[in-house]
């Protein structure tokens, strides 16, 4: 847990908002529905940062939650190892290689789409949150 909240800020639940971001059940959210009841307790719907699945959670307005810290991150392409590692270069010349190929196929297959130029050209995009970082989009040029 204090892995966890190293990634995360804590605030009073009353305080957040829609389209903003929290934990739900330990899982990264982006907050897509928030209504409170005259109870005081906050219904949260979510969807993960990382898989779009559904996260709901009830929550009494006065308690705290955690706010992910979330990082957007751009990389070049280098390479991708036969293990399904995606070697990456961001932008101070730093290699990274322990990001694994999207589960998004058209994604995966865009990129070894792109290896097979003699010059890759794409930049790629991660979401970091939670001490997980995932491999989201990626775009032509810089």
């Amino acid at each position: 847990m204090a892995d966890e909240e190293s990634y995360c800020e804590i605030t009073v639940c009353s305080s957040l908002c829609k389209d903003g971001f929290v934990n739900l059940h330990g899982r990264p959210c982006k907050i897509i529905e928030l209504t409170q009841s005259d109870s005081g307790d906050v219904h949260i719907i979510g969807a993960d940062i990382f898989n779009s699945e559904r996260c709901e959670q009830v929550i009494p307005s006065t308690n705290t939650v955690q706010v992910p810290n979330i990082k957007r991150r751009d990389y070049k392409l280098v390479d991708i190892g036969r293990d399904g590692f995606v070697c990456m270069m961001n932008e101070e010349g730093t290699v990274i290689d322990d990001i694994r190929l999207p589960s998004d196929e058209d994604l995966a297959n865009r990129l070894r789409e792109d290896l097979k130029k003699d010059t890759p050209t794409l930049t790629i995009t991660t979401v970091a949150a939670n001490g997980k970082e995932m491999i989201v989009s990626c775009r032509e040029g810089a």
